[in-house]
Parts: C-alpha cells; structure tokens; sequence
C-alpha cells in the first residue's frame, strides 16, 4: 500500500512538471472598433504587417516556459484564440524573445543561490482586415 501510494505520488509529480506552461493577456487599444468575435481557426499568424488595408485592434501577449518548451502549434492556437476574442482576421508577431520571467532561490537562509528562470515572449498585434 504505501510503495503504490508513492508510485502514484511519484507519477503526479511527474505529469504536473512535465506540462509546458503558456499564459496570455490581450488588451484592445483605446478608440479600436469593437468586433465580433471571429473563428480562431480562420486566424492567421503573420511575421510583417500585410499590404492590405487594414485596423489595429490591440495586443496579445503570451509568456511560455522553456522547460518544458511549448509546441509552436500550441503557441499558435493560445494566438489565435486570443485574436478571435478581440476579432480579428490575423495576428502579427511583433516581437519573440527570451527573457527572464521570475526566479526561485535554493539552499539555506545564510548560503541561498538565486537562479533566473527564463521563459519565451511573444507579442502580437491583432488586426482586421477592412
């Protein structure tokens, strides 16, 4: 009973840490038209601001850990789905880094070491095409 009761502590911890982590925000600009949500599956994900005429209506912001890393169909899919929140037809990636997002500390009170921990950021502007 408790050698299983451990496996499956044991197996737990292991399912919870091994899971990517992505939170997004999104913020719509000031004097932006307000859409009606679209389909996140007709959203698309661009890397230059298109040709077309077109209305910015705000930002999202995605943070991902590295370790695990998420997949970039998973990054994707939190864009769209963010972006069809606000109504948009795309998404621009303006910026993707990696950057510190938080720290933790180890050992003892007198002899702590305080280690980074890095995470992917990602932010987009959502668009609609007019």
């Amino acid at each position: 009973m408790v050698i299983r009761r451990s496996m499956m502590l044991t197996m737990a911890a292991c399912l919870t840490t091994s899971c990517a982590t992505v939170s997004t925000t999104s913020m719509q600009y000031v004097g932006s038209p307000g859409q009606s949500p679209t389909d996140p599956a007709r959203v698309q994900i661009l890397t230059t601001m298109p040709a077309h005429p077109h209305e910015r209506l705000g930002e999202i912001a995605l943070t991902a850990s590295t370790q695990p890393a998420a997949t970039v169909s998973n990054l994707e899919g939190k864009l769209r789905e963010k972006a069809g929140r606000l109504g948009a037809d795309a998404v621009v990636i303006v910026s993707d880094s990696l950057q510190p997002i938080g720290a933790y500390a180890w050992g003892w009170w007198a002899d702590r070491t305080v280690y980074p921990v890095t995470g992917r950021r990602l932010v987009g502007v959502a668009i609609k095409y007019r």
